[in-house]
């Protein structure tokens, strides 16, 4: 938390320990009410933030949908060596996705992650993009923002 601006400071350093199913340090909020829910709902994540500092990679997850089940982010919101992507997943191993821009660090990005009746719109600074999870495959997960 930053002082009186209502701001939090999210750091994890590259040599950070790990969460037991990743080998990527990190540092995150997770979604814990209302609790978990299906991708039949609307359910709305809107966030300002800036990235301030990339690992050798050049990637960090901004915010994303996961779910419950291995393999089941559904959507990542993603910064990619400066593009912002909307990352979504065909099945629980192809990953694609959709630049909504190409920032330089330190820009503020406004962004809204919204699940409504198994489609998911992520729209960043004003560029949208919207992915349908329509395959039953994807039907029988419990969701949460991340």
């Amino acid at each position: 938390y930053s002082g009186s601006s209502g701001q939090m400071v999210f750091w994890a350093p590259v040599t950070g320990g790990t969460p037991p199913n990743s080998k990527y340090p990190r540092s995150e909020l997770r979604q814990v009410s209302p609790s978990d829910w299906s991708l039949a709902g609307t359910h709305t994540l809107t966030a300002t933030c800036k990235v301030t500092k990339v690992p050798s990679n050049g990637r960090v997850i901004i915010g994303q949908i996961h779910g419950n089940a291995s393999g089941s982010e559904v959507c990542k919101l993603l910064w990619n060596n400066g593009a912002v992507e909307f990352r979504y997943k065909t099945d629980a191993r192809v990953e694609q996705g959709f630049n909504l821009g190409n920032y330089s660090v330190g820009t503020t990005l406004n962004y809204t992650i919204r699940c409504s009746n198994k489609a998911i719109t992520v729209t960043v600074n004003g560029r949208s993009a919207t992915r349908t999870y329509s395959n039953s495959m994807w039907q029988s997960d419990r969701y949460y923002f991340k």
